[in-house]
């Protein structure tokens, strides 16, 4: 069983994944080129919101365009077939094969 102790938990600002980018081959569609930084303020972390802190940068990460094709190609390789990429991909190309297509529309 989980318990959360208020005494043992930082409530002061966190800053997460700074300096990172998402690679621009995802596009401006899905923030290709952006920050994907994280700020959690002190705010959340009353009482027992400090379990929300943790929902909250697993929310963040499971939105993230590259989060999104993991799981796309996954799916992919499941059911249609063995042969797709993950993480080669440019998006942004203005003739995509049939399986980039599948896999950017998942």
């Amino acid at each position: 069983m989980l318990h959360y102790n208020t005494n043992q938990h930082d409530t002061g600002t966190k800053r997460l994944f700074t300096n990172n980018v998402i690679a621009p081959r995802f596009g401006t569609q899905f923030g290709g080129g952006q920050p994907y930084s994280l700020f959690l303020s002190n705010t959340l972390a009353t009482g027992t919101n400090g379990f929300g802190e943790g929902y909250r940068v697993a929310q963040h990460l499971a939105n993230l365009p590259y989060t999104m094709e993991f799981v796309s190609v996954k799916l992919c390789r499941l059911f249609v077939h063995e042969n797709f990429e993950y993480g080669t991909n440019d998006y942004t190309a203005p003739n995509l094969s049939a399986e980039v297509q599948l896999a950017k529309d998942a």
